[in-house]
């Protein structure tokens, strides 16, 4: 039988995963959805404070009042990168500690170490890959060695297909330049013309491997 923290770790990585199949597949996540979970969790505390007879911790009320701030503010559109902000709020008041150990620090570590994982392996492996075939990177492209060698980093080539990347290459009196750092959404036009590219990683679907981490340590660690 799994305790209060346990049964909300599972509750929250499972929402999560919900989530994380809509911003892998959409990079996005439906207002319907959001709302349809801030309920779930809404529902599962009240339950769980009835249960124990006794009214939030402090720090359960201060989550709760982020969450409900920033799923104001997601409904509402106000909110950059809205939807993973409200997933986030919504995981954390439910399950602030496991084991007396804070679960948002935790979740948040095992999501950036696996979202430098993806990264590597869907950006730098390829580029090796073609480096060590081919002799060379980035061909076309009117660039010094030194600064292909940190693009090496960041930016690929373009898949066939691929629609969620930002444009790593602009065009600068006729010579085309790589672009380091991704910029405002480019048009249909020039993405359509783009060989090289920058990664978006969905933030979901890492922060479900940092859900599922937490999830765990509640339960083990109950």
């Amino acid at each position: 039988m799994l305790d209060g923290a346990a049964a909300g770790a599972v509750l929250a990585a499972s929402m999560v995963g919900v989530a994380a199949l809509y911003d892998l597949r959409e990079r996005g996540i439906p207002h319907w959805a959001l709302a349809l979970m801030g309920v779930a969790c809404a529902a599962f505390l009240a339950v769980r404070w009835a249960a124990q007879g006794a009214w939030p911790q402090p720090h359960d009320a201060a989550w709760m009042g982020v969450a409900c701030a920033v799923g104001a503010m997601s409904l509402r559109g106000t909110l950059v990168a809205r939807g993973d902000a409200a997933m986030i709020a919504i995981s954390g008041v439910l399950v602030p500690s496991a084991a007396g150990i804070p679960a948002l620090p935790v979740a948040m570590l095992v999501a950036a170490l696996a979202a430098g994982a993806a990264h590597i392996a869907r950006t730098v492996v390829p580029n090796l890959a073609e480096l060590a075939r081919t002799g060379s990177i980035f061909g076309g492209v009117d660039e010094p060695a030194i600064r292909k060698a940190a693009a090496l980093l960041v930016v690929r080539r373009r898949r066939r297909g691929e629609r969620f990347c930002f444009a790593g290459e602009v065009t600068r009196g006729g010579r085309r330049r790589l672009a380091l750092l991704p910029g405002p959404p480019d048009s249909a036009e020039i993405m359509a013309r783009t060989e090289y590219v920058i990664s978006v990683i969905p933030l979901m679907v890492p922060y479900f491997a940092g859900s599922c981490a937490v999830a765990a340590m509640a339960i083990l660690l109950a």
